[in-house]
């Protein structure tokens, strides 16, 4: 990753594994400080979403957070022990680089819940500790084979145009929200706002993951010409409503019924072929970023 980062010119954004001892953050921080290339940024994040139930290193955290007894409810001593862990992995990149300059320290949190936020940043104090708030504030649409509002067998029965109007009615409003009210909160407490991860999030869920015909017409909106444009409003939303470094979740990568998260399905895959990519690209190049655009 350090050699890819080098060749890329490309700033750097490593995850501490939950289990790590200090002493493996420490070597990781001298191999990076000695690798990377100088002129680059490093973003340290403690592990990847320790705030959502589904991962074992929220479990973890949430027994380690009440050991300390930062909370008798799981999951609250789990965001208590992120900011608290978190804090000691960043002084230790610090002692390591010799201060700031090269460092962007990240608090993370859940899109939709800027109470999680208040929580992970206020816990002692962390967010004075830290640089940004980081969130994924991806365009959802989750379809769960039975729902009160959107199921599988509703869905699958859909146009590909009922669903790109779902996304831009009411998928996009939301996203947008969401990175509204973190805002707020990355305000408050004087971070910016960055998303660790970022795009679509069209996809089927539990049962619903095996209903083919509801795969194919996700697949059919990614590759929509309308996605490109709800792309290009997301893009400006962020923007415009101050965020600042957005990562979006996968470059390239397989569509199937686990989603189509990447802005291409194969590394030759014409470019030209995906309004998502292009849109993500134009937008890039607006920014001033060094992309080749194959229009």
């Amino acid at each position: 990753m350090i050699e890819l980062c080098n060749r890329q010119k490309a700033d750097a954004w490593f995850c501490m594994p939950h289990e790590a001892d200090d002493e493996f953050v420490r070597q990781f921080a001298r191999l990076v400080r000695d690798r990377l290339d100088p002129q680059l940024k490093v973003y340290v994040e403690y592990s990847n979403e320790v705030w959502n139930g589904i991962f074992p290193q929220h479990r973890w955290a949430g027994e380690q957070g009440q050991k300390l007894g930062f909370g008798e409810k799981p999951w609250e001593a789990a965001w208590r022990y992120t900011a608290f862990r978190s804090v000691q992995i960043f002084r230790i990149w610090e002692e390591e680089f010799g201060g700031l300059e090269r460092l962007v320290r990240v608090l993370p949190s859940q899109a939709a819940n800027p109470y999680v936020s208040e929580q992970i940043l206020s816990f002692r104090d962390a967010y004075q500790h830290a640089d940004v708030l980081a969130i994924a504030p991806y365009i959802s649409m989750n379809i769960r084979a039975k729902g009160e509002k959107l199921s599988a067998e509703v869905v699958a029965n859909w146009t590909v145009e009922q669903v790109l109007d779902h996304v831009e009615q009411q998928a996009l409003p939301q996203a947008i929200r969401w990175i509204e009210r973190q805002k707020e909160v990355a305000d408050r407490y004087g971070l910016k706002l960055v998303a660790y991860e970022a795009g679509q999030h069209l996809v089927g869920v539990g049962e619903a993951v095996n209903n083919e015909r509801l795969t194919r017409l996700l697949i059919a909106a990614n590759r929509h010409p309308r996605m490109g444009e709800i792309y290009q409003k997301y893009f400006e939303a962020w923007e415009r409503l101050g965020g600042d470094l957005l990562c979006h979740f996968s470059s390239v990568g397989r569509w199937s019924k686990w989603g189509s998260w990447g802005l291409l399905e194969y590394y030759d895959e014409d470019p030209r072929q995906s309004p998502k990519f292009l849109a993500t690209l134009r937008w890039a190049k607006k920014l001033g970023q060094n992309v080749f655009l194959p229009e």
